[in-house]
């Protein structure tokens, strides 16, 4: 199933966690509303204890998304996304600790053989990279929805050092000066010093070529210490939670998984697409009743609520600041059966490509489709067995 929707224009730690925003970190999307409150609660960085691959120091877990940190490298694995920042130049044996420890632990009981589970794991607010280069330390916190890091540069210490790679993402600055990646966006880094008890903001923008990105810095004191502050920009909910059998147990995914090879293993597909004005694309499948629609192309009568313990396709358009829908529409036919959207692009006039699969004989062709009988319901010569 393909479809164009034309509303409204306008060695790595990769290879260990395949597999969005949802972000989405911050940058992951979830499928299901948050809690009051749940967007200011603080990050939960926990140390490695076995619960990850050894070359990973702490572990955060948020909702449809886990960061890993490790020396000179973070990575955000959001599902169907995945986010690979390492330090270009960086102290590979620069020391690492948790900071502000916070009331719970964390236990892995996983599996029958008590030898490897893991229990009475702390958990910290921050996590603090001493000397990640020479006279720089570098702190991971956040919240819920906002992942940010400080580069902390002490007196005479040259900034000009730091520099990402970031793998897994086309980058692109807006107008306003904010980092554009596949799934997320940095805003324009904050930049100060605190001088006579109050923070002076130093001039700062992005300065990428190819993968990288570094800070190009205006006039500053280098007498006093000098903060670098760009965050992950933001994250945001996107489902329903109501279907046709619970008033909690609606769902959606974001694209979808594939087998290939090597056999049995699930690779994900690119359910998130972003264009050159920075509007974000989503595409997937929901059994939800309410999931929120915005200037739809198909009203909730054609979504799940037909489709009764059966999927639908869905495709969303969020604005650049990830605090509004420009559409958002059900792609379903009205039997029993299922339709996903698994992938989508968009062009540079803001179109969207979308692809994916049903088993819907009924679903919407337009006139003059390549195919206008699905498969599923078609005996080489017409239409069958349609509900």
């Amino acid at each position: 199933m393909i479809t164009r929707n034309r509303n409204n224009r306008h060695s790595s730690m990769r290879e260990l966690f395949s597999l969005c925003l949802l972000l989405s970190a911050s940058a992951a999307l979830a499928a299901s509303p948050a809690p009051a409150g749940f967007g200011k609660l603080p990050l939960s960085f926990e140390p490695n204890r076995g619960q990850a691959d050894p070359r990973v120091q702490f572990v955060s877990r948020g909702p449809g998304y886990t960061l890993y940190l490790a020396p000179g490298e973070a990575l955000l694995n959001g599902g169907a996304d995945v986010l690979d920042m390492r330090l270009l130049g960086a102290n590979p044996s620069a020391a690492v600790r948790g900071l502000e420890p916070q009331p719970g632990v964390v236990n892995y009981l996983v599996g029958n053989d008590p030898e490897k589970w893991h229990s009475g794991i702390p958990t910290f607010a921050k996590v603090n990279y001493s000397a990640i280069y020479p006279g720089i330390d570098l702190v991971f916190y956040g919240n819920q929805r906002q992942l940010e890091y400080d580069f902390v540069v002490a007196p005479g210490a040259d900034p000009s050092r730091i520099a990402w790679n970031i793998a897994g993402a086309d980058l692109k600055l807006d107008s306003e000066g904010n980092l554009l990646l596949q799934a997320a966006s940095f805003r324009k880094p904050f930049v100060y010093q605190m001088v006579d008890g109050r923070k002076v903001e130093i001039a700062a923008r992005y300065a990428i070529a190819g993968h990288r990105v570094r800070f190009a810095l205006g006039k500053f004191d280098r007498a006093l210490p000098l903060i670098i502050d760009p965050i992950l920009s933001w994250a945001t909910y996107l489902g329903g939670a109501v279907n046709q059998s619970s008033a909690t147990g609606g769902y959606s995914i974001i694209g979808g998984l594939t087998s290939s090879y090597p056999v049995g293993v699930n690779n994900p597909t690119q359910g998130i697409a972003v264009d050159s004005q920075g509007y974000i694309y989503v595409t997937g499948s929901t059994n939800s009743t309410n999931f929120p629609l915005q200037n739809p192309y198909m009203s909730s009568a054609y979504g799940p609520t037909q489709n009764a313990g059966n999927n639908a396709a869905f495709v969303t358009k969020f604005n650049p600041q990830g605090t509004g829908l420009v559409y958002s529409t059900y792609l379903a036919g009205t039997t029993y059966a299922s339709a996903a959207g698994t992938a989508i692009a968009v062009d540079s006039g803001g179109s969207a490509y979308v692809a994916g699969y049903t088993n819907d004989g009924t679903f919407p062709v337009t006139p003059g489709a390549y195919q206008t009988i699905c498969g599923a319901y078609f005996n080489g010569t017409e239409r069958a067995n349609v509900e």
